[in-house]
């Protein structure tokens, strides 16, 4: 019979202080997850520890885990230690998150679970709202035509059918670095204007804007 490689060495409650950030990691962490996992936390409790490489206490998974447990001057959270090589290292850094994100989404099971769970957090509920229009979208979108040009091949009567049965989408496509600087200003708005998600901001922003046209 084959076996895994077992790689983990063993567990640990360690200070935040103690571990290094990977100088490659390239998850950024926008505020409506933080505000998510934030209050996940606080409802529930720490149950994920963070992956570090016993040879060179980096983080491997949990940055933003460990960023939490910082600002909130957690002493200690939990980590599992790994021993792997700096190649390894960079490898499971670059597919841990990736293979994650592979996952779908079973809309009438997910409907199902949260017809089991409650929370009094908006910040959660608003992210129970959000996979679940992610997966009405998905599942939609499976039935669209496109051109060869990447628009919608529809006439009249499929669009309204199109718009009528699914979540209204809007998509951008810009450049990396717009990008990062977009999402940086759009964490900054959302702490100004109050709003908890990025298709509330949305919203807010084209209301002011209307309604300045029209003044």
């Amino acid at each position: 019979m084959t076996e895994w490689n077992n790689r983990i060495t063993r567990y640990a409650m360690v200070s935040p202080a103690d571990v290094i950030a990977h100088v490659q990691n390239y998850r950024k962490h926008p505020a409506a997850q933080r505000r998510a996992l934030a209050a996940t936390i606080a409802e529930v409790g720490y149950v994920a520890p963070v992956i570090v490489n016993e040879r060179t206490r980096t983080i491997v998974d949990g940055h933003l885990r460990v960023d939490l447990a910082r600002e909130q001057k957690i002493e200690a959270i939990p980590v599992i230690y790994i021993d792997v090589d700096e190649a390894e290292e960079r490898k499971l850094l670059s597919t841990i998150d990736p293979i994650t994100n592979m996952a779908t989404i079973d809309q009438a099971i997910f409907s199902a679970l949260l017809e089991t769970v409650k929370t009094e957090s908006q910040v959660v509920s608003d992210l129970w709202d959000s996979v679940r229009r992610e997966a009405d979208g998905a599942k939609t979108s499976d039935k669209v035509e496109w051109s060869k040009g990447g628009y919608h091949a529809f006439d009249a009567k499929e669009a309204e059918k199109y718009l009528t049965n699914t979540v209204r989408t809007i998509v951008f496509y810009i450049q990396n670095d717009e990008y990062m600087e977009l999402v940086k200003i759009m964490d900054e708005l959302l702490v100004a204007t109050d709003t908890k998600s990025y298709q509330e901001l949305f919203v807010h922003l084209v209301g002011e804007a209307h309604a300045k046209a029209n003044n």
